[in-house]
Order: structure tokens, then C-alpha cells, then sequence
């Protein structure tokens, strides 16, 4: 994978303190046993989604791509996600693989970045097994999956993470146990002396752009459930 130098450098850099720290990563080879089924959650927002108005979805792809206060925004947000990733996948267009997280004070693994990439592929094909990236802190209380293989070098873990090759990655580092407002379930109860790491690399500089995509699919899916 050719990325530039200071992408490389900045995957390079956290992975080698990663490990030095004593932690590891792994390609989970079939994530879904780990998470459940998605298909609670699929109907769950699709049916809430097709009750709302015409007026609701058109007003919403009229408003700037970084207002998050109309109403209904997180439904309608999460639906258009999921019908654009559908279409997708069903095309093999998807970029990057999910990222798994375990969560012992929840009793449960759960995905993110990814939960509707992981929800979509399922979808389209429920019989084959779905790869994820787990990034393990050597803690107590967390446990490596067993349906993986660890990823032993910075290039590796490039290779990994997309399902085809793209320049456009902007990873970004954080505290893993500080909660963040990019995702409100984290919600970790574990202290500990090591400053541990997420590395991030599907959102980033490049997240409005996939936003912005996807938000151009929420009246489309609309007529298609209501027509």
C-alpha cells in the first residue's frame, strides 16, 4: 500500500509504541458470532425511518451538512447511512474494514467505526464471514477474539485494514479509555497506568465527504419505503 510518509510514519509510530506498551492487533476472520445478529437493529431503524414525512427528509437534505440540530437527524442520518452502504457493498465499493471494540463492563463486543458497514454486509450476505480490526490492550479484563490472527508489523496492519487499495486515509490517534464525543457507548470503567491508544483511520480530514454521500440518499429511501 503506498501511502504518503507522513501517514506511514504516523502508523509506524503507533503501532511500534502499541507494542512496545505490550498490546497487539488482530484481523477478527468472522466478527458477526461476536456481535449478533444486525438484523434487529436494520428493521428497527428502517421502519422508524419510513414513518417519518416527505416534509421531515426533504428538509433535512436542504439543511448544511454540518448542522446536526433538525429534527429526527440522527434517524434519518443513520438510515440514509445505511441504505448508501448497502449499495456499496452490494458493489464492492467499500473501503475499509469495521473496528471491533471489547467493552467487559457492557459484557459485549460491539463495532465502531463500522457498525453500518458490518450491518449492510450482513445483509447482503449473511453466510459469509466478516473481517474486523481489533486493537487489544493488554488489560485483565479484556480478551482477544478467538477467530483472529494477529497482524505483526505496521505493514501488515495497512494491508489489513482496507478491502481495496486507497490513498486517502487520514488516520488520527486517541486516549483509548477517555470517553469521546465521536462515540457516546464507549463508556470505559478500566484505570489503568499505560496511556493506551486508538489509532483511527475511516473518518478523519475525509468524513464530510462520506457524509455528504450518504446524505444524498435519504430521500431515495424514502420513496422506495413508502412507494
Amino acid at each position: 500500500m503506498s501511502l504518503s510518509p507522513k501517514n506511514y510514519s504516523t502508523v509506524s509510530t503507533w503501532f511500534n509504541r502499541h507494542h512496545n506498551l505490550g498490546g497487539s492487533v488482530h484481523l477478527v476472520t468472522d466478527t458477526i458470532p461476536l456481535i449478533g445478529s444486525p438484523e434487529t437493529y436494520l428493521n428497527d431503524i428502517y421502519s422508524r425511518f419510513a414513518q417519518l414525512t416527505f416534509e421531515d427528509v426533504e428538509f433535512f437534505m436542504t439543511q448544511p451538512i454540518t448542522d446536526n440540530s433538525m429534527p429526527h437527524r440522527a434517524l434519518i442520518e443513520d438510515a440514509a447511512k445505511l441504505y448508501y452502504l448497502e449499495y456499496q457493498a452490494r458493489n464492492n465499493n467499500l473501503i475499509f474494514k469495521p473496528q471491533l471494540l471489547h467493552e467487559p463492563w457492557a459484557n459485549r463486543y460491539r463495532v465502531h467505526p463500522g457498525s453500518g458497514r458490518i450491518a449492510t454486509m450482513w445483509k447482503c450476505d449473511p453466510t459469509t464471514p466478516i473481517e474486523s480490526i481489533y486493537i487489544h490492550f493488554n488489560e485483565p479484563s479484556l480478551i482477544i477474539p478467538t477467530a483472529s490472527r494477529v497482524l505483526t508489523t505496521p505493514g501488515e496492519f495497512l494491508d489489513a485494514i482496507t478491502y481495496s487499495h486507497t490513498d486517502n486515509i487520514d488516520f488520527t490517534v486517541e486516549s483509548a479509555f477517555n470517553r469521546t464525543e465521536r462515540d457516546a457507548e464507549w463508556k470505559p470503567n478500566i484505570t489503568c497506568d499505560i496511556d493506551w491508544e486508538f489509532i483511527r483511520y475511516s473518518e478523519g480530514e475525509y468524513f464530510l465527504g462520506y457524509k455528504r454521500a450518504w446524505r444524498d440518499h435519504a430521500l431515495d429511501l424514502w420513496l422506495l419505503l413508502n412507494h
